[in-house]
């Protein structure tokens, strides 16, 4: 008898929350670890119901903050917490941040709400992705970024670490990278050079060996990836990559476009 009643509740609660899903939409989940949402994108449906929240074993504050203020967890906590907003924009591509460690325009621990029926107008590379960007897994490396519209280029220039062989084994030395490629949507292929040969405060110009290339692909203002191959030193891979300089002009732009 306890079984069978304890069915019937498990059944009557089934049906409640299918129709509160029917009624309401769907309610989706996003984990906030100690350093990043998880997932940092999701997609929902208008209507839809996003739920944030915190784990037990979370020691941080935290906080989620729509960047442009449409939506607020409230004052940064520690302890197990958890924050939910329905959104009824229609078509749109909303980011936010926890104001402890991130900021507006993708920076840091950041994530982004697409709402929609999967259509959503693609991100195009405008002016405002100029800036400072690098990858989180390599800290003190990175890009310096430029658009130039006029020319409808990407101007790159990398600084990283090349491995040098030498008779005493393998070194690690300082190197960079620059190219400009012409910007097609949200990406660009850029042709990359290497300089060599300058002399520090001297006007002895550098020469320039070919290196490879590499495509940048953005998704939003503060995010992209980097697909590289060099057949020079052998090498191919790729990574995210994150702006640290705070998006001055980048989603204003994406509106107009």
């Amino acid at each position: 008898m306890k079984r069978f009643q304890r069915f019937l509740m498990i059944l009557a609660c089934t049906f409640w929350l299918a129709g509160t899903v029917l009624a309401g939409g769907t309610e989706h989940f996003v984990t906030v670890r100690d350093d990043l949402f998880d997932p940092e994108v999701i997609e929902i449906e208008n209507g839809d119901t996003v739920t944030w929240f915190t784990s037990e074993m979370n020691q941080n504050m935290h906080s989620v903050l729509a960047d442009d203020g449409s939506f607020t967890s409230g004052d940064p906590e520690a302890h197990p917490w958890q924050f939910s907003h329905t959104f009824n924009t229609g078509d749109a591509e909303i980011f936010y941040h926890c104001v402890v460690h991130g900021a507006p325009g993708g920076i840091g621990m950041s994530g982004a709400v697409v709402v929609g029926d999967g259509i959503v107008e693609p991100f195009s590379i405008n002016y405002g992705i100029s800036g400072s960007w690098y990858s989180v897994l390599t800290d003190g490396q990175g890009f310096s970024i430029e658009v130039v519209p006029l020319q409808n280029l990407l101007v790159i220039y990398w600084f990283t670490y090349q491995v040098v062989k030498t008779d005493k084994g393998d070194i690690t030395t300082q190197m960079w990278l620059q190219g400009a490629g012409e910007i097609s949507g949200g990406s660009a292929t850029v042709p990359l050079q290497r300089p060599s040969g300058g002399i520090f405060d001297h006007p002895q110009a550098p020469t320039f060996e070919s290196w490879g290339s590499a495509t940048f692909t953005f998704d939003s203002c503060g995010h992209g990836t980097v697909d590289y191959a060099s057949d020079v030193d052998n090498v191919s891979g790729s990574f995210d990559i994150t702006r640290i300089t705070p998006d001055v002009q980048c989603q204003a732009l994406e509106g107009l476009q």
